[in-house]
């Protein structure tokens, strides 16, 4: 494995040349399976004083079944699965392009920092590095991908997790390796300070939730 300081600054170099240089602040919203991502997205429509425009997760634009594996058998096919993902990303911004207008607050349900955090989770559970260089390699050259300048993060512990499930079959997106190590990405990249991430218990009650992502969004910049 890469030592701690080359991930760091690995992180820092592959963010800040692609963060958006237009008047507005995508905001992404993520964490864990049943971290309540999509009803956070909900709760700050609901409650925001002004336009909003959220950007849906990649599960609810697939335009075809069954969705592509999310354990896969090797990095040739999760270079693909990255591949139709992208193709995601870009049909998912091309058909809401308000959310590019500095008087609406964009929300993106998982971002493209998913793909990459989902790796880390891959490599986690293999013990191997190479999903999560492999998804950096792809992501960096990616021309539609849309990198957040602000995130919050819904920190929700294992053994929460897998009570929210409850007798859902088991799955990679639970296995503890995986969601250590998709956790993990998102430590190193809050340290690497490439994006400003807020942390939040996924634990506490929904309205004390949506307030505090209400007080970090950035205020608009004139002009």
């Amino acid at each position: 494995m890469p030592s701690e300081t080359n991930l760091t600054s690995n992180f820092g170099e592959s963010l800040l040349p692609l963060r958006s240089v237009v008047n507005f602040f995508p905001i992404a919203v993520e964490g864990s399976i049943a971290a309540g991502k999509t009803t956070l997205c909900r709760g700050i429509t609901s409650a925001w004083d002004g336009p909003v425009v959220t950007i849906p997760d990649y599960s609810d634009c697939f335009e075809q079944s069954p969705l592509p594996s999310a354990d896969p058998q090797g990095l040739e096919e999760e270079a693909q699965i990255i591949d139709i993902l992208l193709d995601i990303e870009r049909r998912r911004f091309a058909s809401r392009l308000s959310f590019f207008d500095p008087d609406v607050l964009g929300l993106i349900d998982r971002s493209i920092l998913t793909i990459a955090a989902h790796c880390a989770g891959l490599d986690a559970v293999y013990g191997t590095n190479r999903f999560e260089d492999l998804a950096m390699r792809m992501l960096r050259t990616s021309k539609v991908a849309v990198w957040p300048t602000h995130a919050i993060y819904l920190d929700l512990p294992h053994r929460e997790l897998m009570g929210r499930l409850g007798s859902r079959a088991r799955n990679i997106f639970t296995f503890r390796e995986f969601v250590d190590g998709y956790r993990g990405y998102f430590e190193r990249l809050n340290r690497a300070g490439g994006i400003e991430i807020l942390w939040l218990d996924a634990t506490n009650p929904p309205k004390a939730i949506v307030q505090r992502a209400l007080n970090f969004v950035p205020a608009p910049t004139p002009g």
